[in-house]
């Protein structure tokens, strides 16, 4: 049922949105009861069993696998997270709890390094969708008794994210050319999926001090300069690793997939999950509109102009696929029906002095 929920709807398929939430609540759901079942049995076998540790292992995997899914549900859709645990203790290969500054490193332990920030990521993204979930309860109610520790939490791993692996990210994203193939993919997507996060928690914590919870505390206020301080960063940074896989594109290079089938295909569709791909660019091309609109001085909406074009090729790229193709589309056309002229300006122009004449 994972496997049929990532796949993306055909054409023909008309406002699916709503029976794939269904279908993944439903999923999730069954998969509690198979691990409570599978937890209970193990208890039964010796800690030494064959059985047990393959049984266990087998849960952990899916655990990891329905968490994503889970996460990446309530992140991108207006719906709730279904599991409640905090798998922070999950035994994945690869991640590990304790955190340390990376300095020195070479091209070899890039791909190592950006797989034990996947842990730190992946808290980011979760704790962002239970402030995006409280956010709206909030909305409702009035309260926001819970918003606050919540979005303490967020803010918390943002930062502890940046404290550690700023300095690998600045490196990286300097010396990005001179990567290789397997360092350039597991960077890029460590890149685009930290903005993803930190960009959904600016939103909430935007939504947060727009509403009538602005007047319930402080802390939101506060909370909401950090926000702009890590909205900014995260669009910095979408726009850099951007503009490298638009050149990259521009040479026409390409990534083999993985297996014997010698097809190759654009960086930015690598990636076996499309939406929050999609997501990320987006939303990205909007926090930058955004800035477009709020310039002060016509200097600055014309740099930001310029940086909307290598977002929108990783946009576009994603074409190279059926599936990127349908998930471009609804995304796409919101962006065109709201600011189509100004994105075709974008799209003209190549240099500051275009813009001048």
């Amino acid at each position: 049922m994972i496997l049929f929920h990532i796949s993306v709807p055909p054409r023909e398929a008309k406002d699916v949105a709503g029976e794939l939430n269904d279908i993944l609540d439903q999923c999730l759901r069954q998969f509690e009861d198979l691990k409570y079942m599978v937890d209970g049995y193990v208890k039964l076998l010796s800690s030494t069993s064959t059985y047990r540790n393959l049984l266990q292992s087998s849960v952990t995997a899916f655990q990891w696998f329905a968490y994503i899914k889970d996460t990446f549900g309530a992140l991108l859709t207006e719906r709730d997270c279904v599991l409640t645990e905090h798998p922070f203790d999950l035994s994945v290969t690869g991640l590990r709890s304790t955190l340390q500054t990376v300095e020195n490193f070479v091209d070899a332990d890039v791909p190592l390094v950006c797989q034990r920030a996947v842990l730190l990521i992946y808290r980011i993204l979760r704790q962002t969708a239970k402030v995006k979930q409280i956010v709206r309860n909030t909305e409702i109610t009035g309260g926001s008794s819970q918003l606050v520790s919540a979005l303490d939490l967020a803010i918390s791993f943002v930062e502890e994210f940046n404290h550690t692996y700023d300095g690998f990210r600045n490196r990286c994203m300097a010396d990005f050319e001179s990567l290789s193939s397997t360092s350039k993919l597991s960077f890029g997507y460590l890149v685009l999926f930290w903005s993803l996060g930190t960009l959904t928690l600016a939103e909430q914590i935007g939504r947060a001090r727009n509403s009538c919870l602005r007047q319930e505390t402080n802390f939101i206020e506060l909370a909401g300069g950090k926000g702009n301080q890590h909205e900014a960063a995260a669009i910095s940074s979408v726009i850099a690793i951007s503009k490298h896989i638009a050149d990259m594109s521009t040479e026409n290079a390409s990534f083999s997939v993985s297996g014997d089938s010698g097809m190759k295909l654009p960086f930015i569709s690598h990636h076996a999950s499309l939406a929050p791909i999609v997501a990320v660019l987006s939303k990205s091309i909007d926090h930058v509109i955004q800035r477009i609109v709020d310039s002060e001085t016509p200097d600055d909406g014309v740099n930001w102009m310029l940086s909307i074009k290598p977002v929108l090729s990783c946009l576009l790229d994603m074409r190279s696929t059926v599936a990127g193709s349908q998930s471009i589309q609804a995304p796409l056309s919101r962006l065109l029906a709201f600011h189509g002229d100004l994105l075709m300006e974008c799209w003209t122009i190549d240099d500051f002095a275009e813009l001048l004449d």
